[in-house]
């Protein structure tokens, strides 16, 4: 409204796809000594939670979208934890 825009690295940051931040997110957890099963199933769980919750990109990811979907999945509390965990 007053004329300041955020800065170039912020909105370039929002307009990026959310799938396109996986690959360095994956090698970050990577880097820290995570097995290649643990890997698998952080990559498989985001792209669940991603489509599932309809997040495209960082301003679409919001705690209460999250919680809508957590509170419909059938899936015990620790595997519904584990989700919450790996979009961390």
């Amino acid at each position: 409204q007053a004329g300041i825009i955020p800065p170039k690295i912020q909105r370039e940051t929002e307009s990026k796809e959310l799938l396109a931040f996986l690959p360095d997110f994956i090698r970050s957890r990577e880097s820290v000594g995570r097995s290649d099963r643990y890997l698998l199933q952080v990559e498989n769980q985001c792209r669940k939670v991603f489509k599932d919750c309809g997040w495209r990109n960082i301003r679409d990811v919001t705690p209460a979208s999250f919680e809508q979907w957590r509170n419909k999945q059938k899936a015990s509390p620790i595997t519904r934890n584990r989700y919450l965990e790996s979009v961390l």
